[in-house]
């Protein structure tokens, strides 16, 4: 269990990263040209970024409901308090990315 945890949680950090370097690229050029003719117009790309950050979204959101399920209670049971930190982070956490989607559907 561990081992999967791990492999999601290095999963999910390299497409966040990969996400960020792409939102980057995209505020670069600020609704120029495209710099790939494969990736269509501006607007086309940044629906497909809006796509893809849904869908990180959702894997996170899985991700996140499966600690809160399976991790953390047999945390807890180890050491009261342990998963509070986490458990307050997935609540910080949920409105930022909520908020982000948002303005990406803004965007389109």
């Amino acid at each position: 269990m561990v081992r999967v945890t791990r492999l999601q949680h290095k999963s999910v950090t390299w497409h966040v990263e990969r996400l960020v370097r792409w939102a980057e690229d995209l505020a670069t050029r600020g609704g120029k040209k495209a710099v790939d003719p494969k990736m269509g117009s501006w607007k086309m790309e940044v629906r497909k970024f809006g796509r893809s950050y849904s869908q990180l979204l959702d894997v996170m959101m899985e991700h996140a409901q499966m600690e809160e399920r399976v991790l953390f209670p047999i945390f807890d049971r180890a050491d009261r308090g342990l998963t509070k930190a986490a458990k307050e982070e997935h609540a910080r956490d949920l409105p930022i990315m909520n908020g982000i989607k948002e303005i990406i559907k803004s965007i389109e």
